[in-house]
């Protein structure tokens, strides 16, 4: 049997300092996009033994997100 912790938001000023560092930017297309389409997304995901910390997060549109999902792309 499988247990599903819920995941905690990321916090509103690490969300933004990723963005900031980005440059409210695609890490994978790197268009510039309408921001409420960006998503900061895990480069390692959680499942994959990831933390919140912000080396470990990235920003990305959400087709790229989407397209990324739970792997992790080194």
């Amino acid at each position: 049997m499988t247990t599903v912790t819920a995941r905690r938001p990321i916090d509103p000023h690490v969300r933004l300092g990723v963005l900031r560092r980005d440059g409210y930017r695609c890490g994978h297309c790197f268009r510039e996009v309408d921001r409420s389409l960006l998503e900061i997304d895990h480069i390692v995901p959680l499942s994959l033994g990831g933390t919140d910390d912000p080396s470990n997060l990235q920003t990305l549109c959400r087709t790229c997100n989407r397209r990324k999902g739970n792997r992790y792309i080194g």
